[in-house]
């Protein structure tokens, strides 16, 4: 299908009226224009229109590819559910898969996800200075836009800490407003930076501020029902609050539940724990 054509089906779909979709990008007319194919619309304003129908932009090209995801879009798709970077083999299986599509394909996306999992991947026995130097080109890159896409703020979420403190801290800000302002769904990616960013409030000893970001964690973690990182935050509070016994009485509830490299994170940030 094309785009006018995939897109009418979303929408009918999602039951959203033309009108509706249309509203503060373009007129109803437009959109019945692009429905039946006489109308192309502007990259910014296709975006604002997949917005207005609560599908990103991925979601929408495995439709319109007769629900089949083309090679670019399946290493997108499995960079953005990596889940931390302990996993090895699968960095190592995606960095692979990555290498040989940027053979074909020339694309700035696959070039700066090749660069992070090559970070991710050596992050035990690079220097901090050698892995800075290994991302810093995908922050040169992103840093030129005013706004980024998901695809942009996974690969940021991936590469704050080789970072500075104050320079990671800014960062975090600035993707957790393009998160509110534009890809509000994305509530687990946005729980990503609060971690993230608490983390680095406790080690600057900004412990309202971590408390702040660690309770909003709490009512996201329980909402999307991630008890993992349910508990993950309470720990960090209960460290806040001097109260080890808690803190332990949780970790303890994050061996239990199986969540064992969330388990070992925390021994590794609190010695104390172990």
């Amino acid at each position: 299908m094309d785009f006018g054509q995939t897109f009418k089906f979303v929408r009918t779909l999602h039951a959203v009226k033309q009108v509706d979709v249309a509203k503060n990008i373009l007129a109803r007319s437009s959109i019945s224009q692009i429905e039946v194919g006489n109308q192309i619309p502007s990259y910014t304003n296709a975006i604002n229109l997949l917005n207005n129908l609560g599908i990103s932009v991925q979601e929408f090209e495995y439709i319109r590819n007769g629900y089949k995801l083309t090679p670019l879009e399946d290493l997108i798709y499995k960079f953005e559910t990596l889940s931390d970077s302990s996993q090895t083999e699968d960095i190592k299986n995606l960095l692979a898969q990555a290498k040989k599509l940027n053979k074909t394909i020339n694309s700035q996306n696959i070039t700066n996800i090749i660069q992070v999992l090559t970070a991710l991947l050596h992050v035990d026995d690079y220097s901090e200075k050698q892995l800075r130097s290994v991302v810093e080109p995908v922050w040169q890159d992103l840093s030129r836009f005013d706004s980024w896409t998901v695809l942009d703020i996974y690969l940021v979420n991936n590469i704050l800490f080789f970072f500075d403190k104050e320079a990671a801290t800014h960062i975090i800000d600035f993707s957790l407003e393009m998160i509110d302002s534009k890809f509000p769904h994305l509530l687990l990616l946005k729980n990503a930076f609060l971690l993230n960013s608490s983390y680095l409030s406790i080690i600057k000893n900004e412990k309202s501020d971590a408390v702040h970001r660690l309770n909003e964690s709490v009512i996201i973690s329980k909402k999307m029902h991630r008890y993992d990182l349910y508990l993950f935050s309470l720990i960090r509070l209960s460290i806040i609050s001097d109260d080890l016994s808690k803190a332990q009485y949780y970790k303890d509830l994050l061996t239990k539940i199986g969540a064992s490299n969330l388990s070992l994170a925390v021994e590794n940030e609190f010695p104390q724990l172990k």
